[in-house]
């Protein structure tokens, strides 16, 4: 079964469209997380076989994160 890491800030909204023919299928084990913090979370705890990450995440709660992200904003 192929471990998926999905980040994306409106996954549980996508959830009826996207993620449950996944889940019908029973082929991948899918893991969301809903900011850039927690993805990384995941990234360092297991290894996946596949990352599906959305462009416009939230950085989350981790203060690297949050940094980047400002600077980020300041540059635009």
């Amino acid at each position: 079964m192929a471990k998926i890491l999905w980040i994306e800030d409106g996954a549980y909204a996508d959830l009826q469209e996207l993620v449950v023919p996944i889940y019908i299928q029973g082929r991948h084990d899918l893991t969301i997380a809903l900011d850039a913090s927690e993805g990384c979370g995941h990234l360092l705890q297991t290894q996946f076989d596949a990352v599906i990450v959305g462009r416009r995440i939230p950085p989350g709660n981790d203060r690297g994160w949050i940094e980047l992200c400002n600077k980020k904003e300041k540059i635009k």
